[in-house]
């Protein structure tokens, strides 16, 4: 059933099992027969238990990781519903609209052929840091009761570096490719250091992709590690970013000289978050009433802005981190090849994809946990399903291709000697 229902995904493009019995008397089946929409909402609360679904992500997990080097991308979604009393549906930080309730959900997905490894859900308040632990827990879990242990190196984006992760991944035995902040204080120091060294330095040149890299051991970072610093740079990003920055500084000169007619009243903390690429003269005028974090209301001094101008020496600051990023990995590689890991770290966002616009996970749709855990697992079989049959197709497709060019050119040949008659 539980492969009935993920071919029921894949081929109808839907989650909603109320109209499995009309799809399953249409193909043939796994199961010996077609199960109602009652019966599948108790084998989805029932029967898939909580323990059931995590003893197979375990086996499932155990089975596809390989001896050696592997490389596994790891990424979390929110998914919104409006379903209400489930601990799990909670207001988190949804891209599109914050005040909608949502499920998060983790996937950890090998990165040569996109087949997904594991995968877990999170209440939707709880922020990507706190669920890596978890991630991290389970694969560790795996290490400690093999015999062979493995070695696999996670490739996260920017939102799961911390100090407490990354020990964590060093303690489970698991390499890291991780990118890091640009408001952390490495990271400018790094680029203050090395950033004119490596621009358009043909000894750090990376031919493949047309970048500029460098690699730099750090051992002061995390005390009792020593981590690798890959500094990129990249003149297509540096580009984005100049017209991005001169934007914003056009963006806040425009509202500094609005607060200026208007002697708009300003805390000290907000006066500086307002004196990035700008001077200002400001003076003391009376005060204003905040709230602090206990939720009380107090009288602070306030500022007015009397005039501002720009600062040429902070905007080049600014200018000089543009096309700039740092990945940080565990181990010894070149900057060539960790921005290649990092680059391919879009499969798990390529199977997030699947989910969403071919198995119908844009919504849950499910009232009860219990149904939440069985429905997911279902969702999880279906993308290992997907990635295999892409796997499988993916020379077909390639010869398909090239037909479809050859006839396209034969059409083209054959219309052009008409033409010439």
């Amino acid at each position: 059933l539980i492969l009935d229902l993920s071919m029921y995904m894949l081929f109808d493009r839907n989650a909603v099992f109320q109209h499995f019995p009309d799809w399953a008397r249409r193909f043939h089946l796994y199961s010996n027969c077609t199960r109602s929409d009652s019966f599948i909402s108790r084998f989805l609360g029932e029967k898939l238990t909580y323990s059931k679904i995590k003893l197979f992500c375990y086996k499932w997990a155990k089975l596809y990781i390989k001896d050696g080097h592997v490389y596994f991308c790891y990424d979390s979604t929110n998914v919104n519903s409006q379903a209400r009393g489930m601990y799990i549906v909670q207001k988190g930080y949804a891209k599109d609209d914050n005040t909608l309730t949502q499920v998060n959900t983790d996937y950890v997905v090998r990165q040569d052929d996109g087949l997904p490894l594991t995968f877990m859900e999170f209440p939707g308040s709880i922020v990507d840091i706190a669920e890596a632990e978890t991630i991290i827990n389970f694969i560790k879990s795996i290490n400690d009761q093999d015999d062979n242990r493995f070695k696999i190196i996670f490739v996260c984006d920017r939102g799961y570096i911390s100090e407490k992760n990354l020990l964590s991944f060093y303690d489970a035995g698991i390499g890291f490719i991780i990118m890091i902040r640009a408001n952390m204080v490495i990271y400018k120091q790094l680029i203050k250091e090395y950033g004119q060294k490596i621009k358009f330095n043909f000894k750090y040149h990376i031919e493949t992709t047309d970048k500029f890299g460098m690699t730099v051991p750090v051992s002061n970072f995390i005390e009792g590690m020593t981590l690798y610093f890959h500094i990129i740079y990249d003149q297509d990003l540096a580009k984005k970013d100049y017209t991005t920055l001169n934007s914003k500084i056009k963006l806040k000169s425009k509202f500094l000289s609005t607060c200026v007619n208007r002697q708009k009243k300003f805390t000290q903390a907000e006066i500086k978050e307002h004196s990035d690429w700008h001077d200002l003269e400001v003076e003391e005028a009376w005060t204003v009433t905040v709230k602090s974090k206990n939720g009380d209301y107090k009288e602070v001094p306030a500022y007015i802005i009397k005039s501002f101008e720009t600062n040429t020496e902070k905007i080049n600051l600014y200018l000089n981190e543009c096309g700039f990023y740092i990945l940080i990995s565990s181990e010894e590689i070149t900057a060539e090849e960790a921005d290649y890991r990092y680059l391919k770290r879009d499969c798990v966002e390529k199977v997030f994809r699947t989910l969403k616009s071919s198995l119908g996970m844009d919504v849950i749709g499910i009232a009860s946990p219990d149904n939440l855990h069985g429905k997911a697992l279902i969702w999880f079989v279906a993308s290992i399903l997907h990635a295999i049959i892409f796997n499988t197709t993916s020379e077909l497709k390639r010869l398909i291709r090239k037909t479809i060019q050859c006839l396209l050119l034969l059409e083209q040949y054959q219309q052009l000697n008409v033409t010439r008659i």
